[in-house]
């Protein structure tokens, strides 16, 4: 018993010094000692400690069984109870064994329920994700950062045909085309860029640089350079927002063919007599974009920095006609860069061209052409319009947002505006640094998880061996469940004419028969003598009557 109790004290530290030993490494980073050989190793350690402490418990109940029935008379069926209940949990049930025998009761109680501390264990090794061999658990560490070189999607040079140009009656240009319109509606009403998939994994960021279009916006109350339609009387005082896209700048009626100045063009958006009547001017510009694109478990986030270059006019439409003419000095290449960026804040500038107003005495809205009411730029209440207080920022982002979403179509390649038309990608790879974050699987170690269900299984297990010690002191003699000792326990010829006609056992024995009180001591009927009048002494299970206490000092006549 105290062996036993010793080798589950060793297994339960052998398994402390072990998980001490695992903590902080990186799974599989041992040559022999894979992450299946640690789950199995585990496992067997705490197979060991379990059977141990069982054993030893068991032991202790042996002891207290035979310290009970040396006290009072127990019925045959209780006998039973005692003898079988650390093999069939069913015996629980018995009323001699729970009223008559509380601490046999406790200790086969404990040696059924001490196994439960096997299922805490594995636990020590605690972790953000499960390793599912066992019962092993691992734990994501502190991240390892790593650069690669990676191919990033940007934006191209746009210096030929990319499908962005709408194409009217005679190779007219009548804006962008409707794929790009539909990337930019889905930024305006979604209010977020339109993700790509990560280059460089689940957790990276990278920086790339691109040339596109940009608005420089602003809140105004000169009015006079605005278009006409812009400065024009309000419908019966109903008008609530007003937006004057490039292109209708320069097919604005009466000027045909014929740009406007500079400082007119551009997006202006107006607000009229419902809410505060505000103007905001946006010019498009050629721009630099550096952007910086951070991934975070495949979630992506942009930070993206934008240089303002030469103002796009309005006359590039005109060039349009111009890009199959060799006699043009301009290269091709330029022409179609600022058309194709023209097309890009097009995209925009449609959306939001119209005007929204009143519809009703009811505070309704009648929204002519534009797509403002699908977005967060403006809140529309009955009879109250009113703009987000950085509505100009919020312009500049989307034609942004909207740039950045091009990457779209690297999955769903724009299709030709002409017949036959050979048009270029307008998304291209560059080559990026890409900063790499790797989450490396350590092992990490609690030793609180670990020693509080072997520490009570412990102390449980010590208090049962001691109580078994005790027992065995009393008894004076190491006994055990063995085929012997019951041999020469029952060797009684009251119990041979008790037990006739039963002598198959199992259902032959008679309800009568069990409920037989017997106490295990000394037989003392049938006397017999061994020399100088030493009586010869028999312990043995009997009547009550015929039975008196052991006693280790010699009896004689």
């Amino acid at each position: 018993m105290a062996a036993l109790f010793t080798s589950a004290l060793l297994a339960a530290v052998t398994h402390h010094f072990f998980y001490v030993y695992l903590n902080g490494h990186e799974l599989d980073s041992f040559k022999f000692l894979s992450q299946v050989a640690v789950s199995r190793l585990t496992t067997a350690i705490i197979f060991l400690f379990k059977s141990c402490i069982v054993a030893a418990v068991g032991i202790a109940y042996m002891q207290a069984f035979w310290s009970r029935v040396r006290g009072t008379a127990l019925r045959i069926k209780g006998l039973d109870a005692m003898f079988s209940i650390l093999r069939n949990p069913f015996r629980f049930f018995n009323p001699d064994l729970l009223f008559r025998a509380r601490t046999l009761f406790i200790l086969a109680m404990v040696s059924w329920t001490l196994p439960i501390a096997s299922i805490f264990v594995p636990g020590a090794l605690t972790s953000m994700y499960n390793f599912h061999l066992s019962r092993l658990i691992v734990v994501t560490s502190q991240p390892r950062t790593s650069i690669q070189n990676v191919s990033a999607p940007v934006l191209g040079p746009l210096d030929s045909d990319v499908g962005f140009a709408d194409v009217g009656t005679a190779g007219t240009f009548i804006g962008a085309s409707e794929q790009i319109r539909r990337v930019a509606a889905r930024v305006l009403t979604g209010g977020e860029i339109i993700n790509w998939p990560s280059p460089c994994g689940s957790n990276c960021s990278y920086s790339v640089s691109f040339f596109g279009p940009a608005y420089n916006c602003e809140n105004t109350t000169d009015l006079s350079s605005a278009p006409a339609p812009v400065i024009q009387p309000l419908v019966d005082g109903l008008l609530a927002l007003f937006a004057w896209g490039s292109v209708d700048d320069y097919n604005a009626p009466g000027v045909f063919g014929t740009p406007l100045n500079l400082s007119s063009q551009g997006l202006w958006i107006r607000t009229g007599w419902v809410g505060p009547n505000i103007t905001v001017h946006c010019t498009v510009h050629n721009a630099t974009y550096v952007s910086n694109v951070t991934f975070a478990n495949n979630l992506p986030a942009y930070t993206t920095v934008v240089i303002l270059h030469n103002q796009i006019p309005s006359s590039v439409i005109g060039n349009y006609y111009d890009l199959t003419e060799p006699s043009n000095t301009t290269p091709a290449s330029a022409l179609w860069q600022s058309l194709n960026m023209f097309a890009i804040e097009d995209s925009v500038a449609w959306l939001l061209s119209g005007d929204a107003v009143i519809s009703s005495v009811y505070g309704g809205y009648d929204f002519n052409k534009t797509l403002i009411g699908m977005s967060n730029l403006v809140q529309f209440n009955p009879f109250n319009v009113t703009p987000t207080a950085n509505l100009p920022q919020q312009l500049e982002e989307l034609l942004v947002n909207t740039t950045l979403s091009l990457n779209f179509f690297l999955q769903f390649p724009p299709i030709p505006q002409i017949i036959n038309a050979k048009i270029s990608s307008p998304v291209i790879y560059t080559s990026a640094n890409a900063s790499t974050i790797s989450y490396v699987s350590q092992y990490s170690y609690s030793s609180t998880t670990l020693w509080v269900p072997y520490s009570t299984a412990l102390l449980i297990g010590l208090l049962c061996c001691l109580v078994g010690t005790m027992m065995l002191l009393a008894n004076g003699v190491d006994s055990d469940m063995s085929f012997s000792q019951l041999l020469v326990t029952t060797r009684n010829s009251t119990l041979d004419s008790l037990a006739d006609g039963a002598c198959l056992g199992g259902g032959a024995i008679s309800d009568e028969m069990r409920q037989v009180k017997l106490r295990y001591g000394e037989l003392y009927t049938g006397l017999q003598y061994q020399g100088e009048d030493e009586l010869v002494r028999h312990a043995a299970f009997g009547l009550n009557d015929e039975i008196v206490s052991l006693s280790r000092e010699k009896v004689y006549a």
